[in-house]
């Protein structure tokens, strides 16, 4: 019998990798579902990238902790790298604020504390992980925003993607290069005047639980490069200004955690936690309750199959696993990937995690010259683009019997690999108040993004903008450079 990971539904997607609700079937009726996270067909090609998504997955796998989303298994469907990872049954810290704020309403402190502590705990034991022999690895997630933070139908608040996370003296992302979202950045960050340690992972923890408890953003401006500024300026206003009902502890080590000079910040993840924790802490069940209250709509939909490709077929990725190779230096590039195997043999059962699903995206990086200053405009710097993407998903559709006979026959769809000399550049969208972005029909994001990788040359983009205003855009894009676009509705 086949053995793989079934796609049930797409719950995500990004400039680098998309993720899916997958089911996992084996001897004995076993089953389990799990989040599939698979690298851009276009970008399966690129042996950096590919080592970049080994590398993600090696550091995640060191992770034991309950406020991490673990991972399972890594392998290949079809040439495409993924990682199966624990499926949180919840949603992210971003999409509960928005229902919270759409609202009017505002997230009680005592929740903020459970989530603050939660995040805490996950950035106190990333930063203290050690290699085989005990040396400390000084992990630095880089990442820290409302979207890599989960909190699940059970009160459960994890930290996920560890995709541009930086490693001891090495780093997953080249030197100079500044990844991650804008305007959740440390100044440090963006200017690269000081070293990228623990205390910009609390500086972005901070700031996250300063827009979860008040609803603004102090360094989200109409423009990337606005919000770069801003985040250099560091002009933070005080957060008893917009929330009257914060006690003085709480205060104050948000605003030391949003110091603008990592020195007077704290040192370790665990002092922020202890200044948070000045009043009642939420339990689990509260805020399970509050999640749910909020955002139930939000949980059930993903958990519902796709409707099928074909009567009587359902999608399925045969995966070939590999061995999940655990280096003591998580910096050491990745063994050569393996060819992919058109049916391989079957993956270890999986014995950790819960069900459910979450939205996982891909982070975009930011390439600034490290040398900006105030009031400068920050310069975009080219890079080298990977090859073009390719139309859909490499997925095999392996035909099930159909109640009347005869049974249908197997069909296997095959989708040819990109031509390797094609080139790509880079869209980077704004809108204002949102808008999602589409191309030929499809959705590829959310304003704002950066750095999304699209085939060189002329496209019509359509800006689905609030209450279903609709605007298009052509744009040119060239290899290997940038192009920016903004819309008002």
């Amino acid at each position: 019998m086949e053995r793989g990971y079934e796609l049930i539904r797409k719950i995500a997607g990004g400039g680098m990798g998309e993720v899916f609700v997958a089911r996992r079937t084996g001897a004995g009726d076993f089953e389990k579902r799990v989040a599939l996270k698979l690298l851009l067909p276009h970008l399966a090609s690129s042996p950096r990238l590919v080592q970049d998504f080994h590398a993600e997955a090696r550091l995640a796998a060191r992770m034991h902790h309950p406020n991490i989303v673990e991972i399972f298994d890594v392998g290949e469907a079809d040439g495409r790298p993924f990682i199966a990872m624990q499926l949180v049954d919840g949603v992210t810290l971003s999409r509960l604020m928005r229902e919270v704020h759409k609202r009017g309403d505002r997230l009680p402190l005592h929740l903020a504390r459970l989530i603050g502590t939660g995040l805490c705990e996950a950035l106190t034991y990333a930063h203290a992980l050690t290699d085989g022999q005990g040396k400390p690895l000084r992990v630095v997630h880089r990442d820290v925003t409302p979207g890599n933070v989960l909190v699940s139908r059970n009160g459960a608040v994890l930290l996920t993607d560890f995709g541009i996370a930086r490693v001891r003296d090495g780093s997953l992302t080249d030197p100079g290069v500044l990844r991650g979202k804008a305007a959740y950045l440390a100044p440090e960050q963006v200017l690269n005047d000081a070293p990228t340690d623990a205390r910009a992972d609390i500086y972005s923890a901070a700031l996250t639980l300063f827009e979860a408890i008040t609803g603004t953003h102090p360094f989200k401006r109409e423009s990337m490069n606005d919000a770069l500024v801003a985040v250099i300026k560091g002009e933070v206003p005080r957060v008893e200004t917009l929330r009257s009902d914060i006690t003085p502890g709480f205060a104050a080590g948000l605003h030391r955690g949003l110091a603008r000079k990592p020195e007077d910040r704290f040192a370790v993840a665990k002092e922020l936690r202890e200044a948070l924790a000045d009043g009642p802490v939420a339990t689990a069940p509260e805020l399970a309750e509050y999640v749910m209250r909020y955002c139930a709509d939000s949980l059930e939909q993903p958990l519902q199959p796709e409707e099928p490709t074909g009567q009587g077929t359902r999608s399925v990725v045969m995966v070939t696993p590999t061995q999940l190779q655990l280096p003591a230096e998580i910096g050491v590039p990745a063994a050569q990937r393996r060819s992919p195997v058109v049916f391989g043999v079957p993956v270890l059962v999986l014995l950790l995690g819960v069900g459910g699903w979450f939205a996982l995206r891909a982070p975009e990086p930011v390439v600034v010259a490290p040398e900006v200053k105030v009031p400068e405009v920050i310069a975009a710097v080219e890079v080298e683009a990977p090859p073009a993407p390719e139309p859909e998903p490499v997925v095999r559709a392996i035909a099930t019997p159909t109640p009347s006979p005869p049974p249908p026959k197997r069909v296997v769809k095959r989708v040819p690999a990109p031509p390797s000399a094609m080139r790509v550049g880079y869209l980077t969208a704004d809108a204002s108040p949102w808008a999602e972005v589409l191309l030929s029909g499809r959705v590829i994001d959310r304003t704002p993004f950066v750095r999304y990788p699209l085939p060189a040359g002329k496209h019509t983009l359509v800006f689905r903008g609030p209450g279903g205003a609709v605007q298009e855009r052509a744009v040119s894009v060239s290899a290997g450079k940038i192009t920016a676009v903004r819309v008002d509705f």
